[in-house]
């Protein structure tokens, strides 16, 4: 999952706090939540009680919602492929419901220390997780052995 994708689940799940429930959202809506870092998005609700958007700049009115509707459909075809939402395209409009893994893992996201260890999760296997993990191994065992 990149970052975009993280963000959109993690907003779209702290917008209602609600399981399995289908709402509408529009593109430029699922486009701010892209945009926009993960401790920022509880701010999604403006004021004047509307959800922000972020449309993508085009002369072209058509072209620019085309544009900002497939930029959003990309990540959101991600999140439902990996479990975490189903959504339906509805005109100019996804109706997005957030599955129960999709939950999780949104709440999860909402800390530092979860959002390093999803990270951590996902690139395990990479060389430098492999010596983090290696790292913390040891210093986990000279700090038990010192304490002893």
């Amino acid at each position: 999952m990149n970052r975009e994708e993280a963000r959109i689940l993690h907003g779209l799940y702290h917008h209602r706090e609600i399981v399995g429930e289908e709402l509408p959202y529009s593109a430029g809506e699922i486009n701010w939540l892209a945009n926009t870092p993960i401790p920022e998005s509880k701010l999604w609700l403006g004021e004047d009680g509307k959800l922000k958007s972020l449309e993508t700049g085009s002369e072209n009115y058509l072209a620019s919602i085309g544009a900002t509707s497939a930029a959003a459909g990309r990540s959101l075809a991600y999140l439902q492929a990996a479990g975490y939402i189903t959504y339906k395209k509805d005109s100019n409009l996804f109706r997005i419901a957030v599955t129960g893994s999709g939950a999780d893992l949104a709440r999860e996201l909402n800390s530092f220390w979860g959002r390093m260890n999803v990270l951590y999760k996902s690139n395990k296997d990479g060389v430098l997780w492999f010596i983090a993990t290696v790292l913390v191994s040891l210093i986990t065992t000279l700090i038990a052995k010192g304490g002893s």
